[in-house]
């Protein structure tokens, strides 16, 4: 049997024809072309960055968010803007005129979406509260084109005598690195150490002990460290809070310190808070194994932590606490950071070491007190 059906040709449709309803998922929402950053180019990387912030919350990132990684992106547009060759070289990279000046930006319909601007009042650098600034990372890698070219001379490969301090510049594994700040010296090793923060120019922070860091450097056959002498990276007139540095007192029960305990303190520094760093107190023998009272605190800027500690030890040798404890492990031990002072000695140390003026005093051994040379 031949069955026989009629056919009908359809008409040719268009895409509002195929979704006559609303478009809930997006499919018709298509982002413009954006080129792509290569791979080496530093300073496209960087800007990738600002953008994917842009297409993920609708608006440039703000100088005065919460967020540090916010304000560092703030930062970061702000200096791409300023600089004319920048901005030139990344405008194939701006899809969506981050870079135009702000009488000139100008958002597309589709960026905007739901989202609000906002113009917002510059804060005078005087008003703004040092408690609120923040290290400008960005400022090491982003301001001076040169860091990133070195002359021979400049350069030296890494032997263990040759030792990596606070400010120094690095490659290790092909990329470029800056030591910004170190924490207190640690116990328990033969020679120096402590936890650094370490930040590299493709955006990543680690905290890596100092050992850990020159041991690496030895083993990369193109490990180095890059001489920056005359540098200024961190300008006095934008303050950096580096940490804090704190007074402890002993809350001790041990009959061998029960003579010292009026006039004894610890002198520290920590980047974090002193919270953190005395809550397993009983456990070390850097707080004698015991709790401790926090006597007082005070935000210091533009210091390392291994200068600190190296003028604080340097003029308080002869108060240091001269007698061996017993551990919870039977183990006798010397404390090294604990000085058998008056407070108002204390007090008057750090802020000479704070403020610069450490040089012109002295310490007299017979009185226990500071005195001008």
């Amino acid at each position: 049997m031949i069955c026989l059906r009629s056919s009908k040709k359809t008409p040719k449709r268009d895409l509002d024809d195929i979704f006559p309803e609303d478009d809930d998922l997006g499919l018709l929402d298509v982002a413009p072309l954006k080129a792509k950053a290569p791979a080496g180019n530093l300073i496209a990387s960087q800007f990738e960055e600002i953008t994917t912030f842009f297409e993920k919350n609708g608006r440039i990132p703000a100088s005065d968010a919460d967020s540090f990684d916010e304000k560092r992106l703030a930062r970061r547009l702000k200096a791409f803007k300023s600089n004319g060759e920048k901005r030139e070289s990344l405008k194939e990279f701006d899809s969506y005129g981050l870079l135009a000046d702000e009488s000139s930006y100008i958002p597309s319909i589709e960026s905007v979406g739901s989202s609000t601007y906002e113009v917002q009042e510059s804060t005078p650098s005087s008003e703004i509260d040092k408690s609120e600034l923040v290290t400008s990372l960005d400022d090491i890698f982003d301001d001076d084109d040169d860091l990133l070219e070195f002359d021979a001379p400049d350069i030296f490969t890494i032997r263990h005598e040759l030792k990596i301090q606070v400010g120094d510049f690095f490659i290790l594994n092909g990329l470029m690195g800056y030591v910004h700040s170190a924490g207190e010296r640690l116990e328990g090793y033969s020679s120096y150490n402590a936890r650094l923060h370490l930040v590299f120019e493709n955006g990543t922070e680690l905290h890596m002990l100092f050992q850990s860091l020159t041991h690496g450097l030895v083993r990369d056959d193109h490990g180095c460290k890059v001489n920056r002498e005359g540098v200024l990276l961190e300008p006095d007139s934008n303050p950096v809070p580096t940490g804090l540095v704190y007074v402890l007192a002993t809350k001790s029960s041990d009959s061998v310190l029960a003579t010292y305990k009026a006039n004894l303190y610890k002198i520290g520094f920590t980047e974090g808070s002193v919270e953190d760093r005395i809550k397993h107190a009983e456990k070390d023998r850097t707080f004698l194994e015991a709790p401790v009272r926090v006597v007082m605190t005070t935000e210091c800027y533009n210091i390392d932590a291994h200068k600190l500690e190296t003028l604080v030890h340097g003029f308080l040798g002869y108060q240091r606490l001269n007698i061996t404890l017993k551990g919870h492990d039977g183990q006798g031990y010397k404390p090294r950071e604990w000085f058998n002072v008056p407070l108002a000695t204390v007090v008057e140390v750090i802020k000479h070491i704070l403020d610069g003026t450490i040089s012109q005093y002295r310490m007299d051994n017979t009185s226990g007190k500071v005195m001008k040379k």
